[in-house]
């Protein structure tokens, strides 16, 4: 095949980082944009010297002959817009998390399979070469039967600025913004089994910042920008449990009033060794002795790997390593975490 013509479906922040790597990549071809914001809009259009621009995704699906998009809007409208593409014929790259609610993103999983393309979700940390050697230890069966996962990932100011702080937009706080790529790692990396309970508890802990001489995301689009809606958590923690009799403990937080972690940590506890993200390593026992190994790798630019593995799967019409029905069932237990949370009480799935 020529070139792989692709549209942009929404201009957020995160399509900078969609555009640089297919500009990367020589199998892609940027055809048009779209967004309803039009400064925005117009801003990435010239940034990147893209004349194809329109006010909405339908005008964009209906005018360009394309073969894949990444949809790359707020949270509330990834399913919305990836069903117009889908139902054009078209590849479909989702920006995390895959949507705000388990039921949509079951529809899109099902539409997906019926087109018959490909359907993936942007979950950048599988991506990550570290990941790929832990995944390697983890798949050749060096730590046996895995039994817990315990995994965490905390910040003591992160709120990012913008829509991220209303509910209706994001579908969840730091349990959807960065709660997702920490569940999926975690579950990923342990083989993606069946989740069969969650208990969570999802806590506004500190809400509204506005602490000096820290970094923060910030969103493209203006709204919301002073924090004036707040209404998600910032600390969320849970308790799942699979079908395999395997569990995970998960905690994640944008902000704190106590010790931060470096990154992403993840620990896989097995009945022969175990094994950890942060630092990375290998853990067992041999002839009787405790023994640690260091596992070696070379550093990547995970969201280039990801966009070069998307077209690669358009190119051969395979399935991704981060296929669309696997993010559906990752937005069913973040779904079920807040769920679990409002009702005070241990949820069964499905919901």
């Amino acid at each position: 095949m020529g070139k792989i013509r692709i549209g942009i479906l929404g201009t957020g922040t995160i399509s900078e980082s969609h555009i640089r790597a297919y500009r990367n990549n020589p199998k892609a071809e940027i055809v048009a944009i779209c967004d309803t914001n039009e400064a925005r809009l117009n801003e990435i259009g010239q940034k990147y010297n893209i004349s194809k621009r329109y006010a909405s995704a339908k005008e964009l699906l209906a005018n360009e002959k394309l073969d894949a998009v990444s949809v790359c809007s707020f949270p509330c409208n990834h399913v919305e817009l990836a069903l117009l593409a889908v139902e054009k014929g078209l590849n479909v790259l989702v920006e995390k998390p895959l949507g705000t609610s388990y039921n949509d993103t079951q529809k899109l999983s099902e539409k997906v399979l019926q087109n018959g393309k490909v359907g993936m979700v942007g979950m950048t940390h599988r991506y990550r070469n570290d990941v790929k050697v832990l995944k390697a230890v983890l798949d050749g069966g060096q730590v046996g039967n895995i039994k817990h996962i315990n995994a965490r990932l905390v910040s003591r100011r992160g709120v990012p600025v913008g829509f991220f702080t209303d509910k209706a937009y994001a579908g969840g706080g730091a349990l959807f913004d960065v709660g997702v790529h920490l569940l999926d790692l975690a579950w990923y990396l342990a083989g993606t089994p069946e989740p069969e309970t969650v208990s969570g508890h999802t806590i506004q802990s500190v809400g509204p910042i506005n602490t000096l001489t820290i970094n923060r995301w910030r969103s493209s689009n203006p709204y919301n920008q002073d924090q004036s809606v707040f209404d998600v958590d910032d600390l969320s923690v849970a308790l799942i449990r699979f079908k395999n009799g395997m569990s995970m403990t998960f905690e994640i937080a944008w902000a704190v009033n106590g010790p931060a972690t470096d990154g992403i940590n993840v620990d896989i506890l097995g009945d022969k060794g175990g094994v950890s993200l942060n630092p990375l390593a290998y853990y067992t026992e041999k002839n009787d002795v405790l023994m640690d190994a260091k596992l070696t790798y070379s550093n990547n630019d995970w969201f280039q790997t990801e966009i070069n593995h998307y077209l690669d799967c358009v190119e051969k019409q395979v399935e991704p390593l981060s296929p669309i029905r696997q993010g559906s069932t990752v937005v069913q237990m973040l779904e079920a975490i807040a769920v679990s949370s409002d009702r005070n009480r241990e949820i069964v799935l499905p919901l």
